[in-house]
């Protein structure tokens, strides 16, 4: 879980950021900017003063069964809709990260384990204050699923049987729930 920033490509003071240590990666339309982490702020980032970056939440999917132990996560858009991965590494990592997924704002993280029906669905979001941005997690729901799913997380329902399908995927390494190409 990390926060970047994405910056137009016709911002003036790309050169600045470089100069200042700033990794900038350049996409077709625009400049991605790793934030570095603010030791003294939980989850924060130090946000660069010359700019003004749009804000991304960066998740994983990433889980599987090993043993007779298994947690499969899957990330999602806030409504529960699959999202486009804007990464699925090409070297399989059992139980590892397998999809990273980006988007301004906010992403939901659904959660399930291996032989339980435990679920658990958390809201990721970025807040600011002054020059640090951070992650706030929010538990939406969490409790077990049998049969029936309750109306308030039914929107989540593709999400949490991809969720409790990796978590009893034996060394997983592909992504379960994710918008298709």
């Amino acid at each position: 879980m990390r926060i970047r920033g994405r910056i137009n490509k016709s911002e003036r003071s790309l050169g600045v950021l470089e100069r200042r240590g700033f990794q900038l990666r350049e996409t077709r339309s625009s400049f991605i900017i790793d934030l570095p982490p603010k030791a003294d702020v939980k989850d924060g980032y130090y946000l660069p003063e010359m700019v003004n970056p749009v804000l991304l939440i960066n998740l994983a999917e990433k889980g599987g069964a090993k043993n007779e132990m298994g947690i499969g996560i899957v990330v999602v858009g806030v409504t529960g809709k699959p999202l486009y991965p804007y990464y699925i590494p090409s070297v399989k990592n059992p139980c590892g990260e397998h999809a990273y997924f980006s988007a301004p704002e906010a992403l939901v993280t659904v959660a399930a384990f291996q032989g339980d029906a435990a679920v658990i669905i958390m809201k990721h979001s970025i807040e600011k204050k002054e020059n640090v941005a951070y992650i706030k997690s929010q538990n939406i729901w969490s409790g077990r699923i049998f049969a029936k799913i309750d109306p308030s997380i039914k929107c989540f329902e593709g999400a949490i049987r991809a969720a409790k399908e990796k978590s009893e995927c034996y060394n997983c390494t592909c992504v379960h729930y994710m918008k298709s190409f």
